[in-house]
């Protein structure tokens, strides 16, 4: 089996084994763990590229969760409205999701400024990296448009994306897993070519 075959059965594996628990905690759990593996993995072979993306996913998954967990308290604390409360917490979702896709747009800057390495370099994954978190921005949007049709005009017959959101989510995060694997796998096929050479 190709490496690209695995990496893609990887991605659809997470997203499934992630939809069959149910609730958020266990998944998020392994997404966690997953990029700390990474993290690990990069830290250890000195390749600061592969830790800065992971270190990157990681602070954007802690961010976005802890943001939108505060958002949920203050919420359900307060007195306003379903579709109020529906539309602060969609804000919140899609806000922290453009911050993420502008922190990944700009990873190598970033990454530059923090550690001031000259190893620091766009890679072919910096490409692909913010579009992960278009499409979740896409899906929060969408769920969010579906949510204001379904309340405002009782369609109750359009909620495909509301109803399967999880999943959605999921395939975001496995996504991120295979992205992780892939520079991992490019990194070990890089320094076996390296030795080779020698």
């Amino acid at each position: 089996m190709k490496k690209s075959t695995g990496i893609i059965l990887t991605i659809i594996l997470t997203a499934v084994i992630y939809s069959t628990f149910g609730s958020l905690e266990i998944p998020s759990s392994l997404y966690t763990t997953s990029i700390l593996i990474a993290i690990t993995y990069g830290f250890l072979k000195k390749e600061i590229n592969i830790t800065h993306i992971s270190s990157l996913f990681l602070i954007i998954f802690i961010f976005e969760y802890l943001t939108i967990e505060l958002t949920v308290n203050i919420l359900n604390a307060s007195e306003i409205s379903t579709v109020s409360s529906a539309a602060i917490h969609f804000g919140v979702q899609i806000a922290t999701s453009i911050l993420a896709v502008i922190s990944l747009i700009f990873r190598v800057q970033i990454s530059r400024w923090i550690s001031k390495s000259d190893r620091v370099a766009l890679t072919i994954f910096d490409g692909v990296t913010p579009w992960v978190y278009i499409y979740l921005t896409l899906i929060v949007v969408l769920t969010a448009i579906e949510y204001t049709i379904d309340h405002n005009f009782g369609l109750l017959h359009l909620s495909f994306i509301y109803d399967y959101y999880e999943v959605l989510i999921y395939l975001g995060m496995a996504s991120v897993i295979g992205i992780l694997l892939s520079m991992i796998i490019c990194h070990e096929k890089d320094l076996k070519k390296q030795i080779s050479d020698t």
